[in-house]
């Protein structure tokens, strides 16, 4: 190293306040000056220089695990602790280096002596221990809020079942004589057979072995714990209770599966006029009391007259505008308020359903929908065995052990649901025409 760099430096320190170490053993060049080039003091920073730049290169080359929370400026334990040359000793020896590299040609004003490298920058990152989940719509049918899921009833190793029913009636008639070709006898129970198929689903996924050591490379480097394999374990159940609800929702005419929407013994209320974005608020409250009373008019012998046991079920469009669409003649009430005030009912009654809009009723994402129009229901359950319900003879299950394949293993998830099954069609009726 020439004296011509050293003195070039000598000029730059002292014009910003800077002090250069006295180095013994330099031998005087020219009056005035001294040569450092053989100066052990010098050897030892140019040293301490290559030590620097090695371990910055081991760090970008990702060799060095535990950089969190490390500082790489001039303060850093590495260069304060070095208090015979001071903090600026290793930045003076970076200099020489580009200036050597150049042909002595570069500037020491262009040279940048802040901690903001890049190499630096990246350090400086704070990652949030956290894993956000993003949120999805509920599972109405999965859940149980349309109708109760039947799990249990049917055998798991069944491929379909068949329940039946019977309707008692006989026929009378007046007799001018007690001849007994002239009494009517009654035949046997009139029965039915109902067949209900099954379907099985099934998913899965693999692990490896570099799967636990991504997990651990993410720890080493201060990130959040992804939990690689219970993530793959909620996505299999996540997606098969998916599957589940789609089909008890709209069916599945190729399976053969009647679900909530196309089950062919539900009867349908059609409401006149056009749908309620057109209708006032006396008109969505006489529809309203058409739905209410439609169940229990049509069944005979009044079976159904208790209105506590009903449940209304809407699309959001229309329940929203029946909430927020006020009666004129009754003030400030809305006509939902207004509805259920003037029947004695619960506001739990008439609920809204974001999966009976036609819109929202996709069967998966960006597939086909399940409506062509928006539906509602309405449905009478007297909490016994012949309400209506979603049939499940297996629940999500891992039938096997993960089956090993070498790198890694398999493992599967299986589960098994019928349709909804209606033992008595008079309970639930659709709702057309809002």
């Amino acid at each position: 190293m020439s004296s011509l760099h050293v003195n070039r430096l000598l000029a730059h320190a002292r014009a910003n306040g800077l002090s250069f170490p006295t180095l013994a053993g330099g031998v005087a060049e020219m009056p005035g000056q001294m040569n450092y080039a053989n100066s052990s003091a010098l050897r030892y920073a140019v040293d301490t220089g290559k030590r620097i730049r090695q371990r910055e290169q081991a760090i970008l080359g990702g060799r060095v695990k535990g950089l969190g929370g490390q500082r790489f400026d001039s303060a850093s334990p590495t260069f304060a602790a070095d208090a015979k040359y001071g903090a600026c000793v290793a930045e003076w020896v970076e200099f020489f280096g580009e200036a050597n590299a150049h042909g002595g040609n570069q500037r020491l004003d262009s040279a940048r002596f802040d901690s903001l490298v890049p190499m630096a920058s990246q350090a400086l990152t704070s990652f949030i221990p956290e894993v956000y989940q993003v949120q999805h719509a509920g599972l109405v049918a999965w859940d149980g809020s349309i109708l109760k899921v039947g799990d249990g009833m049917v055998d798991p190793a069944a491929e379909d079942y068949v329940w039946y029913d019977r309707d008692i009636v006989a026929s009378v008639r007046a007799a001018s004589t007690y001849a007994i070709n002239d009494i009517p006898m009654v035949s046997g129970p009139m029965g039915q057979a109902n067949r209900g198929l099954i379907v099985p689903f099934l998913l899965g996924f693999e692990t490896n072995f570099m799967d636990q050591r991504r997990s651990a490379l993410a720890r080493d480097n201060r990130k959040p714990d992804f939990q690689i394999e219970q993530a793959k374990i909620e996505a299999c159940q996540t997606g098969l209770a998916q599957a589940a609800n789609g089909l008890w929702l709209y069916g599945d005419p190729i399976l053969g599966i009647q679900g909530f929407h196309n089950h062919p013994s539900v009867a349908t209320i059609s409401l006149a006029g056009g749908p309620w974005s057109g209708k006032t608020a006396a008109q969505i409250n006489s529809d309203l009391v058409q739905i209410l009373n439609t169940i229990r008019n049509s069944a005979q012998g009044g079976q159904f007259n208790d209105l506590k046991k009903l449940k209304i079920l809407l699309p959001p469009l229309q329940y929203q505008r029946a909430q927020n669409l006020i009666v004129s003649a009754s003030g400030d009430k809305s006509v939902l308020r207004y509805f259920l005030d003037n029947n004695g009912l619960r506001d739990d009654q008439v609920q809204q359903v974001y999966d009976f809009q036609a819109s929202n009723s996709a069967l998966w994402q960006g597939g086909p929908l399940g409506l062509s129009a928006d539906t509602g229901a309405v449905i009478y359950n007297l909490g016994d065995q012949w309400d209506p319900m979603f049939i499940m003879p297996q629940k999500i299950e891992m039938p096997a052990p993960p089956r090993q394949n070498g790198l890694g293993e398999t493992t599967f998830y299986h589960m098994r649901i019928g349709g909804m099954r209606v033992a008595d069609a008079r309970r639930m009726q659709y709702i057309q025409g809002l």
